[in-house]
């Protein structure tokens, strides 16, 4: 039986080309790397909630492969849809990785705060353009490995990032942000056998996460790619690639059993 296709999901200001390298490794597999609800450079509709963009998703995923089990790999905001996707067709998806996921918040202090932050980022990129926005994103210490990447890396990535139309992006950051997202901690711990989770070594933030995850989640292993931050697959993209193809290629029945509270180091 021939390995199933893969789809992808990129993060917040990304593009299906942020997985390049992982579709090159995999040149015998389909991987159909897709754009996320507001994304792009024309302005388009923005799903109002995490149920409603997993559904258009699912509806872009059955025209591009029908109705064929698939393997799925997420990064960032694209990690965090492809949980609202497991949540709502599971028989559908045979394996998932996760680069560097949230589960979800789970207090309203926080979902508040959230939302006052993201609402902020929403009017900046409104009243001062997307490249102000921009700026200020990349000043985040998230992103602080990024800065020792070459001159040609981040030109690219911020290219990238800009090619989005504004108005969709603010939208996005209202309707489709971290406080917007309900707690996927259920679907984590119900579906755990299938699903890895990917994190930079420098990410301490997401590191932390992953732990938590781990601890509450029996089955879940996380794996730390070395040498990378919070975008392994701009900072790492071979190794990553290969620990993708790697934990893809491991059917779910024998997914890793390692002690809940140990990390992996690829």
């Amino acid at each position: 039986m021939s390995a199933p296709p893969i789809v992808a999901l990129h993060g917040l200001l990304g593009g299906p080309g942020v997985f390049d390298a992982l579709a090159a490794r995999l040149a015998g597999r389909h991987v159909h790397a897709l754009t996320l609800p507001g994304h792009g450079a024309a302005p388009s509709a923005v799903p109002t909630d995490f149920p409603t963009a997993a559904a258009r998703l699912q509806a872009l995923i059955d025209e591009r492969i029908g109705a064929q089990t698939f393997d799925l790999v997420g990064y960032s905001l694209g990690a965090r849809l492809a949980l609202a996707l497991l949540a709502q067709r599971p028989a559908r998806i045979r394996r998932v990785v996760l680069i560097s996921v949230s589960p979800g918040l789970t207090s309203e202090t926080a979902r508040l705060a959230r939302r006052t932050e993201d609402e902020a980022a929403a009017t900046l990129v409104e009243r001062e353009g997307l490249p102000a926005f921009i700026t200020a994103w990349e000043a985040r210490p998230l992103f602080a490995s990024q800065r020792s990447l070459t001159a040609t890396l981040q030109d690219a990535q911020r290219r990238l990032r800009s090619s989005h139309a504004p108005a969709s992006i603010a939208t996005l950051l209202r309707q489709l942000g971290l406080a917007e997202m309900p707690d996927y901690r259920a679907v984590l711990r119900e579906q755990a056998a299938r699903i890895s989770l990917l994190v930079g070594e420098h990410d301490e933030k997401f590191r932390h996460i992953a732990r938590e995850l781990v601890a509450t989640c029996p089955g879940l292993v996380v794996e730390i790619i070395p040498a990378s931050g919070h975008n392994p697959l701009l900072e790492a993209p071979g190794p990553t690639a290969a620990r993708i193809e790697a934990l893809l290629a491991t059917p779910s029945a024998s997914h890793p059993s390692a002690p809940v509270d140990k990390e992996h180091r690829s």
